[in-house]
């Protein structure tokens, strides 16, 4: 089982402030015991209206696991650019702190 994330953001899960990822992670381990939790979170700085408008732009893809880079390297094309890099977490922050300060 994978996710691939867009959400951006902290959440409260039993009075504490929590990644996203880490909320999903505690809840999907308990729904489903015996599979292995596969994270990608997608951070900018592209734009919707930048990919439907297939101007160039490009993303990075934080992965938790090595078997998700071959997936998120296949989403790109020639107008959109995929990195990705292991540090999932620094990705999250990251995207989380940037969407935050624009809606200062």
């Amino acid at each position: 089982m994978f996710f691939l994330a867009l959400t951006k953001g902290f959440g409260e899960y039993k009075d504490k402030i929590y990644r996203i990822s880490e909320i999903a992670e505690v809840l999907f381990k308990d729904k489903f015991k015996d599979s292995i939790f596969k994270w990608c979170s997608i951070g900018g700085p592209v734009k919707a209206v930048e990919l439907t408008n297939f101007i160039p732009t490009v993303s990075i893809y934080g992965v938790n696991n090595e078997n998700l880079k071959d997936l998120a390297i296949s989403f790109s094309t020639d107008y959109y650019e995929v990195f990705t890099i292991s540090d999932f977490k620094g990705v999250e922050i990251s995207s989380a702190l940037k969407t935050s300060t624009l809606l200062q």
